[in-house]
């Protein structure tokens, strides 16, 4: 059974086709149809976009340049709601398996990513707080 309490598209095609049912959801329509004031004031919507190259050079001691750059371009690609794993993270900076593990190794450990449950083994996303 459905939301709405029907077990199939049948069962809902006959409650709607009963002349009865068909003027309440026709009324309803025609209800919903009526125009509403909305506001027009300008809201500012735009997140502040994180630096993730300054938050990578703060929590990890000694990491190279091109590391920063393989960062941003992942930070680029997945943001803080996408998630990836090792052979995504591979493909994208055309790094060996071996250098992708150990560059998530290093993000997971510092709290810049973090595994994402439900997906299966080795996805990871952003971390959406960065304690910097």
């Amino acid at each position: 059974m459905d939301m709405c309490g029907y077990s199939g598209v049948k069962s809902f095609a006959e409650f709607c086709l009963k002349p009865d049912n068909f003027v309440s959801i026709s009324k309803r329509i025609a209800e919903s149809d009526k125009k509403v004031d909305i506001q027009t004031s300008e809201v500012d919507i735009e997140t502040p976009k994180v630096d993730i190259g300054r938050i990578c050079k703060n929590k990890i001691p000694g990491i190279t340049e091109k590391s920063i750059q393989h960062v941003i371009k992942m930070y680029d690609k997945y943001t803080t709601v996408g998630c990836f794993g090792r052979s995504d993270v591979t493909a994208l900076l055309n790094l060996s398996p071996a250098m992708t593990s150990r560059l998530l190794k290093t993000l997971l450990d510092n709290h810049i990513i973090e595994p994402v449950k439900g997906l299966g083994k080795g996805k990871y996303r952003f971390s959406a707080k960065h304690n910097d």
